[in-house]
């Protein structure tokens, strides 16, 4: 595992919101669906944040607890916080060590009493990549949110870099697309 590739490709993810965050105005930002279970850009980038949070916070312990999250309504209504919480973010990703593939501990998510959740082993390295995979997977979703989709977002926001790498090695000049 290049757990530096893998934070630089969660950064990335950072960037991208960011990037998007600063196309749109707060209606935008907080305007909620009628599809998609009533989301908004905000809710889902709120989401992603929590996540990077709850990684960054139990890090250091080495027992990392995704359900205990902030849920922030001030990040989730507001793009300044948000864009504030981003930087946040983006710093304590880059001061994280890039060399130790270390093993930590996960708190299991169930839907029975959460007093008997278990904690479960994985990597520092596998839990980077989780966060990868939920970003990228919340960005596609956002990319289909009615008032996201008239805007000309960067070709790769919501997809896969291996889903890039793909479509660029059959057609260097296709857009990517799923």
């Amino acid at each position: 595992m290049n757990i530096k590739s893998a934070i630089h490709a969660l950064l990335q993810t950072l960037i991208e919101e960011r990037a998007l965050l600063q196309m749109i105005n707060d209606v935008t930002y907080s305007e909620t669906s009628d599809t998609h279970y009533h989301s908004s850009v905000g809710k889902h980038i709120r989401h992603n944040l929590d996540h990077l949070s709850a990684f960054i916070s139990g890090f250091n312990e080495g027992r990392i607890d995704y359900e205990d999250r902030q849920r922030s309504i001030d990040i989730e209504q507001s793009r300044t916080f948000a864009l504030e919480k981003i930087e946040e973010l983006i710093l304590c990703l880059q001061q994280l060590p890039a060399d130790d593939d270390k093993l930590i501990l996960i708190r299991e998510e169930t839907y029975q009493n959460t007093e008997s959740r278990q904690w479960l082993s994985s990597s520092y390295g596998r839990e980077l990549q989780f966060l990868l995979s939920h970003s990228i997977h919340h960005h596609a979703i956002i990319a289909m949110l009615p008032s996201i989709i008239c805007l000309d977002l960067p070709s790769g926001f919501g997809i896969a870099p291996s889903t890039q790498r793909y479509q660029e090695s059959i057609d260097p000049q296709a857009s990517c697309a799923l």
